[in-house]
């Protein structure tokens, strides 16, 4: 933790719970955020709500969440939406493709600059896709166009969400020197929310979620 990083995500008093399941209590810490930031937990952790809370899906009940300055959770409806297509891009497990869009549609939804585009679906390797649909492509091929999408989207921050989940080791480490890459050039910071602890290697900053509590490893 000596290295200084230029992003944070702070959380400061946090309290959420579901009913009478308490996930968090006074939940205060700082995470930097790095080219790879390496999230932690298992199932039932409290890392998925931590992935909502910090996307905006779902609010704290009490306690603020500041992303570089941005107090995320005092945000209304309106200003969320505007911030999270601002500021933030998802890779989420199922991808989260529109059907009926084209794979150029999705992938130029936030961002259609030509030089960009092409630059990315040749690092991805999916030129011959771009005329095709969503329910036409492989698991693997709707991954990429998903990559695409948000980094054409340009966010300060990308969540990914257990990306390697339904990948082999090999197309793992592809992917992640694919995602550092990308990141470096673009500028982007990525904070990596998974159980995978292969991922470590990977990662500037490793931390992980303990009985509601933040570990820096």
């Amino acid at each position: 933790m000596n290295k200084e990083y230029h992003s944070e995500l702070k959380f400061s008093n946090i309290d959420k719970k579901y009913d009478k399941q308490v996930v968090f209590d006074n939940f205060n810490v700082t995470i930097p955020l790095t080219e790879c930031t390496v999230l932690l937990g298992a199932s039932g952790s409290g890392k998925t709500t931590l992935f909502n809370l910090i996307s905006g899906i779902i609010k704290p009940d009490k306690g603020d969440i500041d992303l570089d300055g941005d107090i995320i959770s005092s945000m209304n409806e309106d200003q969320l939406a505007e911030y999270r297509y601002q500021n933030i891009g998802y890779v989420f497990q199922n991808y989260n493709l529109i059907e009926y869009l084209s794979v150029y549609d999705n992938i130029t939804f936030f961002n259609d600059d030509a030089d960009m585009f092409a630059s990315i679906c040749s690092r991805l390797g999916i030129e011959k896709l771009v005329d095709k649909y969503p329910s036409e492509l492989s698991g693997g091929e709707q991954q990429r166009v998903a990559i695409a999408r948000v980094f054409m989207q340009r966010p300060k921050l990308i969540l990914a969400d257990e990306p390697s989940g339904a990948l082999d080791n090999e197309s793992t480490q592809k992917l992640m020197n694919l995602f550092k890459q990308l990141c470096e050039e673009f500028n982007m910071k990525m904070l990596l929310v998974t159980h995978d602890e292969s991922l470590i290697k990977y990662a500037q900053c490793v931390c992980k979620i303990v009985n509601g509590e933040i570990i820096f490893l």
